[in-house]
């Protein structure tokens, strides 16, 4: 990349390095070698709601408590 000249009329073709290398694999999960999904934080909403119900200067002051 450092050695490509920006003024070519044409830009390179550059592959992805996270794809796999055949075009019939099917990206799965397994094939981008991802850890699993943890299913006790998918099914925690508790924690993502517990800020709904402030009023919005309540959440700026939980933000910025020095002003």
């Amino acid at each position: 990349m450092l050695e490509l000249d920006l003024d070519n009329p044409v830009f390179p073709s550059i592959e992805n390095p996270l794809m796999p290398i055949m075009q019939d694999t099917p990206v799965t999960q397994t094939s981008l070698n991802l850890p699993s999904i943890d299913q006790s934080v998918m099914t925690q909403s508790q924690a993502a709601n517990q800020f709904s119900n402030l009023t919005m200067d309540q959440k700026i002051r939980l933000l910025f408590p020095n002003g």
